[in-house]
């Protein structure tokens, strides 16, 4: 039995991955496979019509209504209507086409996936409640093979240990720092001759985090979240990049101004104006005046 915590903190391991490498079904079947779960299916479809057979499938809201939460863990899903693309032994169950999967975190964003449109594993915003205009609309509990309530399973065979997942990696944060502060165009690899990514642009003043660099150190992999709060994995020159926490050259010390005053004493003789000196020995210069 897989514990759902586990699974939904197993995905960091993976961010910045590339989509080619590890679509949206191959990167839940690796999150699980960490967990101790070798499940090998054909896609996000598959994997809607098996949890339906295996645990529970409705909407966000319905899920808190029957079970209080969404837990970390559970499947999330693209459900939508059946079309031309929609693979031809699911067009006819009455089902759907189940277009994408991810996973539910519970944690910063909410869930994290692999995206063919953002280039690979990312995160994106999920708070329990169904995503507009295209987004995540089902959640899935695949009941039988994940315990995601902290339910011991029933007694059985000795299962295989579940691994302890590698802690989250630690990437260095930079901001971008363009000479104009304009902002710096985006590359799909490391270099000028590949094209603009779908990131576009990141502007000047940006923070942005260093995935992986480059043999020659001169492109940066970086993971940048824009202004609508969506994830991009894209590459970026390194020299429009300054690594967070590098410390800065101190300043010159300004000049203390030095202000001279000019106290007159009148109706002292030389001897006074002498003994008066004597009691200010800091004052570098002083002129008498005898009066």
């Amino acid at each position: 039995m897989v514990n759902g915590k586990e699974l939904s903190q197993v995905g960091y391991n993976y961010l910045g991955r590339s989509y080619d490498e590890m679509d949206c079904q191959k990167f839940i079947e690796h999150c699980l496979e960490d967990c101790g779960n070798s499940t090998d299916l054909t896609g996000s479809n598959a994997w809607y019509r098996k949890v339906i057979k295996e645990g529970w499938v409705g909407t966000p809201e319905e899920c808190v209504r029957q079970y209080g939460q969404v837990p970390p863990g559970a499947f999330l899903f693209i459900l939508e209507p059946v079309s031309s693309t929609t693979p031809a032994k699911y067009r006819d169950d009455g089902i759907g086409d189940a277009t994408h999967i991810g996973l539910v975190t519970g944690i910063r964003k909410g869930a994290i996936h692999s995206s063919h449109s953002k280039g690979g594993v990312v995160e994106s915003a999920f708070a329990g409640k169904t995503v507009p205009n295209g987004g995540w609309n089902r959640v899935g509990l695949w009941t039988k093979a994940v315990d995601y309530f902290g339910v011991d399973p029933q007694p059985g065979p000795t299962p295989t240990p579940t691994p302890t997942p590698d802690p989250k990696p630690v990437h260095e944060t930079a901001v971008v720092s363009v000479p104009d502060h304009t902002n710096v165009i985006t590359r799909k690899g490391p270099g000028k001759s590949y094209a603009m990514s779908k990131a576009g642009r990141i502007p000047d003043g940006d923070f942005v985090e260093i995935i992986e660099r480059n043999e020659s150190g001169d492109w940066c992999k970086v993971l940048w979240i824009d202004p609508r709060g969506a994830s991009w994995v894209c590459w970026v020159k390194a020299e429009f990049l300054k690594v967070e926490g590098t410390p800065e050259p101190p300043p010159d010390p300004e000049p203390v101004p030095q202000t001279t005053y000019v106290v007159t004493v009148f109706g002292l003789n030389e001897q006074q104006a002498a003994a008066l000196v004597q009691l200010y020995p800091n004052q570098s210069k002083w002129e008498k005046s005898i009066g």
